[in-house]
């Protein structure tokens, strides 16, 4: 499963696929070229915030 974190309205996707055109599905916005992650991971690999900075 894959998952990515809408840059436009911060709320996380998920997919079975990373084919295609994705799209937020809560405010619309094309994600297609957002970074993603895959599994369980919440950040895609790279874009982890900083210990002091997780939600």
């Amino acid at each position: 499963m894959y998952n990515k974190l809408c840059p436009w309205c911060d709320r996380r996707s998920y997919s079975a696929t990373q084919e295609g055109i994705w799209n937020c599905p809560y405010c619309g916005e094309d994600i297609t070229s957002t970074p993603g992650a895959t599994g369980y991971n919440k950040y895609p690999p790279g874009h982890e915030p900083k210990q002091d900075e997780k939600k």
